[in-house]
């Protein structure tokens, strides 16, 4: 039998069209009015029932304004949020359940898109989902023991102590736990009153093309995307301007239960933070493996990048490339100091187990920062193997009247630290009166500089450009003191031992090398 000629055209363009309408599931055929004062919850809930009975499809926002409590996602359908469709979480606390099917047990907070061990899930459309966050401004009713002595700080300097609250019910945006297979794309996600994206124990994610946006000033604990012990997710071409961390990485304990942060890509975002741009932990119970943040866009953040261990866990096998950072300190309740970065172990309560940091690489960097970078590691847990190459900061004047700043970069309880083409500067205009060195080390064992250029932080200061306390098997190649430096390197500390400077050009130093009483002058080697 021959077969028409059209017939595969025929076959192909069915093939190209859009769903059926009976995968269409549109909300206002299940009483949704597309008013914003009515209760659209029930609705919208018959309507993703309704597609989830049929085996899957999407679930249809045409434009309008759609107010809501909490909803349960179901496996295999999708909400498409049309361009002028607004989903509003509803401010009425009564609305929410407190029952562990909403979510509410396993966070704490209300939350208005939730779903449980689900698998193909997605939220798609050019539509926004808006939780109404209201805030008020309060005096503080208690001191963050993660920041006691940067408040005590602020109160000293005359800051007036008052911060922003949020207005109940809190609710977060979007929590997913335990789902497989979850796909959201081109959604805004707006003033939300808690963590906006919340996803745990989740497997391949996807995340692109998402606009999420809170106060900067009032946001409080409102994260962009929070992604908590998952595995296998990329998140890219997002843009995240939020109060609090713009996309953090962390692994929670609810109950007794957590899970490992592996194999997760960040990519391609342009992110704006009053904490941290680009974050893992605090939040560390499980490992975190096999992680890059890439090509990414950090600007007016209190904090460019941060990995913060305190509940024991490991972070290993980390790579962040290829960064602009923009930092500006902000008000003294948030967590960072206008600091490009901040690797730090330590520990949440005396109890905690100790974690590690080891493996991090961070690469082709420029930033434009108002605080101190700090490399802190734990006694029982020094830094292990950190490298940073390629690396542009200038350090500028803070916005803030509690000043901080001091050095550019501080290392310290570390073991085989790399800087491979490190340059430091610093604003010649508005220099902060307690600016010191380009580059401090205490406690160091393995530390490797290899193509460093800068000054200390005052032109013609006491302060030295690099300055080494108790460092040992220290390197300084290649580098080179930039005008207005004084003493381009001082050594101090009993344990220092095993200190090399090899082809520097400290020809515009007034003084190459400086060495404390206690260094025996045979730790010392200096060569041409």
């Amino acid at each position: 039998m021959r077969i028409p000629l059209f017939l595969p055209v025929l076959v192909l363009l069915l093939t190209a069209l859009p769903a059926r309408a009976a995968d269409l599931y549109d909300v206002t055929r299940y009483g949704a009015t597309g008013r914003k004062d009515d209760d659209a919850q029930p609705a919208i809930q018959r309507a993703i029932d309704a597609c989830a009975a049929a085996g899957g499809g999407t679930v249809h926002f045409p434009p309008g304004a759609y107010t809501s409590a909490t909803l349960q996602l179901r496996s295999y359908v999708t909400l498409h949020l049309a361009a002028g469709a607004t989903l509003y979480a509803s401010r009425q606390e009564d609305a929410y359940p407190l029952r562990k099917e909403s979510g509410y047990r396993e966070t704490g907070v209300p939350v208005l898109l939730y779903g449980r061990d689900l698998t193909r899930i997605a939220i798609t459309g050019k539509g926004t989902v808006d939780g109404q966050a209201e805030h008020a401004w309060n005096p503080l009713a208690d001191v963050d023991g993660f920041i006691a002595a940067e408040t005590e700080l602020a109160r000293r300097a005359g800051v007036e102590m008052k911060r922003a609250y949020v207005v109940g019910p809190r609710v977060s945006l979007l929590y997913l736990v335990g789902c497989t297979d979850v796909h959201l794309e081109n959604v805004s996600f707006v003033r939300s009153p808690h963590w906006t994206l919340h996803l745990a124990h989740c497997e391949r994610v996807f995340l692109r093309g998402l606009s999420i946006f809170t106060d900067p000033k009032s946001g409080v604990n409102a994260d962009g995307i929070d992604i908590d012990g998952c595995r296998n997710v990329m998140v890219s071409d997002c843009r995240v301007a939020t109060g609090d961390d713009a996309i953090c990485l962390k692994s929670t304990n609810r109950d007794g239960q957590y899970t490992d942060c592996e194999d997760i890509t960040i990519t391609n975002c342009t992110l704006s933070s009053t904490s941290a741009g680009l974050k893992i932990g605090t939040e560390t119970f499980g490992n975190f493996r096999r992680i890059v943040f890439s090509n990414c866009v950090i600007t007016d953040s209190n904090r460019g990048i941060g990995i913060f261990v305190r509940d024991g866990g490991t972070v290993e096998d980390v790579l962040f490339s290829n960064l602009v950072i923009d930092c500006r300190r902000k008000h003294f309740n948030w967590w960072g100091d206008g600091d490009a970065l901040r690797l730090v172990v330590l520990q949440r309560t005396p109890e905690s187990k100790v974690g590690t940091i080891r493996s991090v690489l961070i690469q082709n960097v420029v930033g434009r920062v108002q605080g101190t970078s700090r490399l802190e590691g734990h006694a029982e847990s020094p830094l292990q193997h950190i490298t940073l190459s390629n690396v542009q900061l200038r350090m500028e004047p803070e916005s803030q009247p509690d000043k901080r700043a001091t050095d550019a970069l501080y290392v310290t309880k570390a073991e085989n630290v790399t800087f491979k083409d490190l340059r430091i500067d610093w604003a010649a205009e508005g220099a902060e009166p307690r600016w010191r060195s380009a580059l401090r080390a205490e406690a160091v064992t393995g530390l490797q500089v290899d193509g460093l250029t800068a000054r200390p932080g005052l032109a013609g200061s006491d302060a030295p450009a690099v300055d080494l306390t108790d460092c040992r098997a220290v390197t300084l190649r290649n580098s080179t003191a930039a005008a207005g430096t004084g003493t381009f390197l001082a050594v101090a500390g009993r344990a220092s031992a095993g200190i090399r400077l090899l082809a520097n050009d400290l020809s515009r130093s007034r003084r190459p090398l400086a060495r404390a009483k206690e260094v025996h002058r045979k730790s010392i080697s200096l060569r041409k």
